[in-house]
């Protein structure tokens, strides 16, 4: 009775071993990797905030640089020309890549910077910024404080 007992629960956690196992060969990459970025990306859109789709004149750049999301500034060419003087359009703004096109980029914004942003024709510069700083003003600030020397009178050179 008890070599019965003990096969029976031999044989229990093969059956076990096999689905867990049969389970992940048979899954789908989906169900393998939870934290696989999602299909939907408009599910995931915040209340408040439209996901605006752009078009990126630096876009090689940019998908050398930027793996699934980043902090930008978004910069247009005055009077549509290619010159290198361009004008800001959008500071600090979340550049989204898509999930099903990687070659697709869109910003996350507020329906009025969208509407901003939809005002011009793009293509759009970007600027890839760290996304810790809010504004590039500060980081400059936080880099270049000011020093004040003072001349103590003695001789020098």
């Amino acid at each position: 009775s008890l070599k019965n007992e003990y096969g029976i629960t031999l044989l229990a956690i093969l059956c076990a071993t096999l689905m867990v196992i049969s389970k992940y060969y048979f899954s789908t990459d989906s169900e393998k990797d939870p934290l696989k970025p999602l299909k939907r990306i408009d599910t995931i859109i915040p209340r408040g905030f439209v996901l605006n789709p752009i078009e990126i004149s630096n876009k090689s750049a940019a998908k050398s640089l930027i793996e699934d999301f980043g902090i930008v500034d978004l910069y247009v060419s005055k009077n549509g020309s290619t010159q290198p003087t361009s004008k800001p359009v959008a500071r600090s703004v979340k550049v989204i890549r898509a999930p099903l096109d990687p070659d697709q980029f869109a910003v996350l914004v507020t329906p009025p910077v969208a509407d901003v942003i939809n005002n011009y024709s793009g293509p759009f510069h970007i600027v890839i910024k760290n996304p810790k700083f809010n504004d590039s003003e500060k980081l400059i600030k936080a880099k270049l404080k000011r020093k004040i020397y003072y001349y103590d009178g003695g001789p020098h050179e």
